[in-house]
């Protein structure tokens, strides 16, 4: 990173790893932070650790690597907490996602201002997962104030923002049809926009939105810890269940450290050696090609059935390959076979796409570079909460099922609530729509058949929603029986309804 003293940063909010980058003015670009100083990558895990004994929080790699004792509370995917409103308890104290997320910022930025102590940050873009609810980007706003600089240099912008930001900034593109592929630790997700020009700005339109969880990364970090563990215990002549915690812990840290070892492109031509060092006595297994191609060969599969789901024609004009994933050889080479008569983007670093998008976005928020602004038009994306009145928590409230902001192809949360009033086989359901801006109203009632006979305030439903498509939802409620009064019956019924 350049020496400046005004900073523009920044930060990829991933999941498993974050990074920082920084906007370089006199050569106009942006650049990544590399806190390791060249000996590792330069994204940090995004996890926390407390110790209960000294109630000493570590961060990033610290919170990975180093091993303690198994009372130590190791806090990790917080960006799936803050996309499901969660959090954890630890020692009676409740931590909700926003405060984790805010506390893990801080640590971030003070290595940022350790590398560079005479420096002023003066804003930064924070990149995010691009359907995470509005509720909860409201928090995690509120919860910045704790970082300990002024939350208002803080902006929020989407992941598909910072890496069409960044690609249309650093590449002479022509308009059409772009295809995302961001390959990370939960998921993998596609998007088709059709990107136009509207005056001096960009315009994109999501048109096509695939998604699977099979693909993640951390399902293929699963199963290399698998088969490390498998080997140590053979070659100990040990049974997996009753490994010691410290033993298990060994093999947790040895497969992150090595799991690069079954995807390097020289594995093709030249078997890979594991060394466990930290056994008694120390072996080595080696991998082979034929280990790596086993390993691979159904995530390859999925990627395939993925690709073919996602592009139902062949007027693409760009493929930009980000994530973690792609610096796998095989997933970017598959890509590159995939669409060989396409113009497709996969760096040497694509963990650090949204990262660097987001310094280029934070630089244009200033008025410092000559980026275009890109409007992006999602209509995968929820624009309303919706959800039910019901008696949870001993207390009358709206319970929301899908929150604004969040993807529409996904399953959403069920809730558990109570009927306020008596139901005599049949009842009325009210489902109501509500956002940030106006109170809520009602969209539908329908009646539901068949309820079981209950007094008042002992109905007790789970319901959850499902759309269908972008324009139909399923409501779906089941008996849940209320204790061992009334026992939980075969009771389901399902409708659809306009979205």
């Amino acid at each position: 990173m350049s020496d400046v003293s005004k900073l523009i940063l920044g930060i990829d909010l991933g999941n498993a790893t974050s990074c920082v980058a920084a906007y370089n003015a006199a050569n106009e670009s942006s650049e990544i932070i590399d806190f390791s100083g060249g000996y590792a990558k330069a994204s940090v895990p995004t996890m926390l650790k407390l110790t209960p004994k000294t109630l000493e929080w570590t961060f990033g790699e610290d919170a990975a690597i180093n091993i303690g004792d198994s009372d130590e509370v190791s806090i990790s995917g917080l960006v799936s907490m803050l996309r499901n409103s969660s959090g954890v308890s630890v020692q009676d104290v409740y931590y909700p996602a926003e405060k984790l997320i805010s506390m893990f910022i801080k640590n971030l930025l003070e290595k940022v201002l350790y590398l560079n102590p005479n420096c002023e940050i003066l804003k930064i873009v924070i990149s995010f997962d691009d359907y995470i609810g509005k509720r909860a980007l409201i928090k995690l706003s509120e919860a910045m104030s704790n970082v300990g600089i002024n939350k208002e240099i803080f902006l929020y912008r989407s992941d598909s923002d910072c890496i069409l930001t960044k690609t249309l900034y650093e590449k002479s593109l022509a308009c059409g049809k772009v295809i995302i592929l961001d390959y990370g630790s939960r998921e993998l997700i596609g998007k088709i926009f059709d990107v136009s020009t509207v005056g001096e700005n960009y315009n994109a339109n999501v048109d096509s939105l695939n998604w699977s969880e099979e693909i993640g990364t951390s399902a293929i970090e699963n199963d290399i810890l698998n088969l490390i563990t498998t080997y140590y215990c053979e070659e100990t002549e040990q049974v997996k269940e009753s490994l010691s915690f410290e033993t298990r812990s060994q093999l947790k840290q040895f497969a992150l450290q090595h799991k690069d070892l079954f995807f390097k492109k020289g594995i093709l031509t030249k078997p890979s050696q594991l060394y466990y060092n930290f056994a008694y006595p120390p072996f080595r297994k080696t991998i082979t090609s034929e280990v790596s191609e086993q390993m691979i060969s159904k995530y390859k599969q999925n990627l395939s059935k993925f690709l073919n789901e996602l592009v139902d024609d062949n007027d693409i004009s760009l493929v930009i390959c980000v994530g973690s994933g792609f610096e796998m050889f095989w997933a970017k080479d598959f890509v590159n076979e995939r669409f060989k008569d396409i113009n497709v983007i996969c760096s040497k670093s694509p963990n650090y796409a949204q990262a660097e998008g987001a310094a280029i976005l934070c630089a244009l928020q200033l008025g410092i570079c000559e980026a275009k602004p890109v409007e992006i038009n999602d209509s995968f994306k929820a624009v309303r909460d919706i959800g039910i009145f019901a008696i949870s928590d001993n207390e009358m409230k709206f319970l929301s099922l899908i929150e604004e902001g969040a993807h529409t192809l996904t399953e959403t949360k069920r809730q558990v609530v109570i009927l306020a009033d008596s139901t005599e086989n049949d009842a009325y359901i009210d489902i109501y729509a509500k956002s940030i801006d106006y109170s809520p109203k009602v969209i539908e009632r329908f009646l539901v058949p068949g309820l079981p006979i209950r007094p008042k305030g002992t109905m007790k439903l789970g319901v959850s929603l499902k759309f269908i498509n972008r324009s139909e939802l399923m409501i779906t409620l089941e008996d849940d029986g209320f204790g061992e009064i009334f026992p939980k019956t075969d009771f389901i019924y399902s409708t659809i309804m306009k979205y």
